[in-house]
């Protein structure tokens, strides 16, 4: 079985700053309404395999890592 990504939890997209969690399967496909984390949770694992965040916070990108420092929360850093 090849490795693959069982469960993401971020706050990328969350209103109230409050992180957020999906379980994901070997073969996971999301569906879900308008505001449901749908692209949240492919862009959190875009940032965690790749240091690149697209259309997150309102940044087209960040792909230095100086920068990926200004989306943590005050508290976590």
């Amino acid at each position: 079985m090849k490795p693959y990504i069982n469960k993401v939890e971020s706050n990328i997209k969350s209103i109230t700053k409050e992180p957020w969690e999906i379980v994901l399967g070997q073969y996971t496909l999301l569906l879900g309404s308008n505001a449901s984390h749908k692209s949240s949770v492919i862009q959190s694992i875009e940032l965690a395999l790749t240091g690149a965040a697209d259309d997150v916070c309102g940044r087209s990108a960040v792909r230095d890592a100086a920068l990926l420092l200004s989306l943590a929360p005050d508290d976590k850093l």
